[in-house]
């Protein structure tokens, strides 16, 4: 009995505090006096239930004391949260023609593997520069209306497959992956190894004989980073994650991917990775922009600092990065690179960030108990564990949990160096970019069409055939970017049986 009622006074308290929190009253140990008044008050509370509960109670109520006295809030306080912000339509002096004036058209024909949200958006960009463009992937074709693209439906698991796709391809970007941020269950990392692994090996050696020229993978910060070993800073130089230290699936199988990618590299094939970090934004993205957008967003972490990198900018870095192959840039073969916006900053404001962009100006901002969810998360996956995969619950699981408590952003030096990496959008034009083209807005989604100006509020708003244009059948679309860089469990079940042996 008295087990549960400790446990249960330090539940309690944990809801407390990060309602406390997230009321912009928490503080941190030593802070100034009326930062703790959340805390006082909260012990206060427990103290009163000490001497007012019936006997036999007094450890729930020590309990909540004893650990709201303890408390060591990370959320800052309301004067030290962003106050400023950039003009509103920043976004539409952004110019990504110069940004990209170093990555010319060149005439090849590009394969896209995987035409997921970043895919979707480069396949865009290549044909806005005027390449021939031929997307891979294993789900139905997402560009159906676009006669200008070539689409193959197939697996990257089999041989076949590819060889009809790399068929007279210069280059191959290869964006797919199986994203298990939430696995770490022993049974479930055959299909992450599957995909992530064993379909990058076969890429390289597929593209070997088919005579592709180069190859340009999309990677992910995960490759270095995990709870044990993470670090207030992240670059190529930061070692990669083991099977043994990582807290899911997709970590350690995205970094044997890569170093595979990276030792595929020679005279016949150029290879290179590009690493975004941390979480990927954009219209559309699901995960960030999608969930910031919705009446009441909620808040586990909400001073965790990380990077948040906008999707153009992501593709940027990959033209910049086959670009600079085709220049044969010292440095860059056979290399990794870390691409990020360069402005780390917490979920809560990015959340800010939305909030004060958008015409939506009722969301609320929920504090969740961390502690209490992540108890949660713990008896979702021994039920998980218990039915071997048969029920699931999605990403509340303690892995996705972990990734999101983690606390780093990247060093982009490499990459402005050697590739001539810039950010091209601001973390607040991007946000902006993003809510306009929600919003459908025209001078958003001019950006997508090169024939035309940059859009402004005169020149687009007035003109209603710009709109029609760039929406319309036939024309210009801005891409669906709700699916993600993914392949099913059940795309790869027939599969697997190749990694049913444990990797090294």
């Amino acid at each position: 009995m008295t087990p549960a009622l400790v446990l249960g006074g330090v539940l309690a308290a944990e809801a407390f505090r990060t309602t406390t929190r997230c009321a912009g009253s928490g503080a941190k140990t030593n802070a100034k006096f009326g930062a703790a008044v959340g805390t006082l008050v909260v012990a206060s509370i427990f103290l009163a239930l000490y001497f007012c509960l019936p006997a036999g109670l007094e450890a729930f109520a020590m309990a909540g004391l004893v650990y709201s006295l303890m408390w060591c809030n990370k959320r800052y306080l309301p004067e030290d949260r962003i106050n400023k912000f950039a003009k509103d339509g920043a976004y539409r002096e952004v110019g990504w023609r110069e940004a990209t004036a170093d990555c010319p058209r060149t005439g090849d024909l590009y394969l896209v593997i995987g035409a997921g949200f970043v895919g979707k958006r480069l396949v865009q960009r290549l044909l806005e520069r005027g390449e021939r463009v031929r997307v891979m992937d294993i789900c139905p074709n997402p560009f159906p209306a676009d006669s200008k693209i070539e689409f193959f439906r197939g697996n990257a698991l089999k041989e076949p497959d590819l060889e009809a796709a790399m068929n007279g391809v210069n280059c191959v970007y290869a964006t797919f992956a199986m994203l298990s941020f939430q696995n770490r269950l022993s049974f479930q990392w055959q299909a992450p190894y599957a995909v992530n692994v064993t379909g990058t090996e076969k890429v390289i050696a597929v593209a070997k004989r088919m005579g592709v020229k180069r190859i340009v993978q999309t990677s992910t910060s995960h490759v270095a980073c995990s709870p044990e070993t993470v670090t207030n800073v992240m670059d190529e130089t930061s070692p990669y994650v083991k099977r043994e230290q990582s807290h899911n699936h997709y970590s350690w199988t995205k970094a044997l991917s890569e170093q595979a990618m990276l030792a595929g590299n020679c005279d016949e094939l150029q290879t290179v990775c590009v690493r975004p970090c941390s979480a990927i934004f954009g219209a559309k993205d699901v995960t960030v922009i999608d969930m910031m957008l919705m009446p009441v967003t909620a808040m586990i972490w909400p001073a965790v600092y990380s990077d948040f990198v906008y999707v153009d900018n992501v593709v940027l870095g990959h033209l910049k990065a086959e670009a600079r192959l085709r220049d044969n840039t010292p440095g860059v073969c056979g290399e990794a690179f870390c691409i990020s916006n360069g402005e780390p900053t917490t979920w809560e404001d990015m959340c800010r960030r939305v909030n004060h962009y958008s015409p939506r100006k009722s969301m609320i901002l929920v504090g969740l108990p961390s502690l209490i969810f992540m108890c949660a998360a713990h008896i979702c996956e021994a039920i998980t564990w218990a039915t071997k995969g048969k029920i699931t619950f999605g990403l509340f699981t303690p892995a996705c949990m972990e990734t999101a408590r983690m606390e780093f952003h990247a060093d982009i030096s490499k990459a402005r160096k050697r590739l001539n990496y810039t950010p091209c959008w601001s973390l607040d034009e991007a946000v902006q970019q993003s809510l306009a083209e929600v919003e459908k807005r025209p001078d958003a989604l001019s950006v997508f069409d090169l024939s035309s100006p940059r859009g402004s509020p005169a020149s687009t708003d007035s003109d209603p055939s710009v709109f029609r244009r760039l929406v319309t059948p036939g024309g210009r679309k801005t891409p669906d970017s709700a699916d993600v860089d993914a392949v099913t469990d059940e795309a790869v079940s027939a599969n697997v049986s190749m990694a049913q042996s444990p990797p090294p």
